[in-house]
């Protein structure tokens, strides 16, 4: 699910923006699909990725595979191949399974704090999202791109 900040207006489902069409890109990422299924780390991902929609299968074979899609024109696969590394195929203009990987990274080396230690201060002229503490930070988590 989209977060609610994101409109839903000609949004597109996964079957929409994925299609028939091949992969532009694939390669092998340590990003994990199982990841997807933490619900501290899909808060994260929908604070930086706002418009990203992330969902899991898991198989018959227990193995689980990850989605992520952006509504418009952007999709990413990943498939887990074992040693910490999943297979990724990526289409449209964004390379979605990267930007979702930099996030978790910087996730992961904040050592994957919570949705409880993190904030948001609204101000009259904006708004930003603190991870730790509001008035030392960091105030601002890393927007993928």
């Amino acid at each position: 699910m989209p977060s609610r900040t994101t409109t839903t207006e000609n949004r597109r489902s996964w079957r929409q923006v994925h299609g028939d069409r091949p992969a532009d890109n694939q390669r092998a990422l340590t990003f994990l699909p199982g990841q997807l299924e933490d619900g501290n780390a899909l808060f994260v991902l929908r604070v930086c990725l706002p418009d990203v929609e992330a969902f899991t299968r898991t198989g018959d074979d227990g193995l689980v595979t990850g989605f992520l899609h952006d509504g418009r024109s952007s999709w990413a696969t990943l498939t887990p191949v074992g040693d910490g590394v999943a297979h990724t195929c990526q289409g449209g203009p964004r390379r979605l399974a990267d930007e979702a990987n930099r996030v978790l990274a910087h996730w992961t080396r904040e050592r994957e704090p919570s949705l409880y230690d993190f904030g948001m201060t609204v101000l009259p002229d904006g708004q930003f999202t603190w991870h730790k503490d509001p008035d030392t930070g960091p105030h601002r988590l890393p927007l993928a791109g």
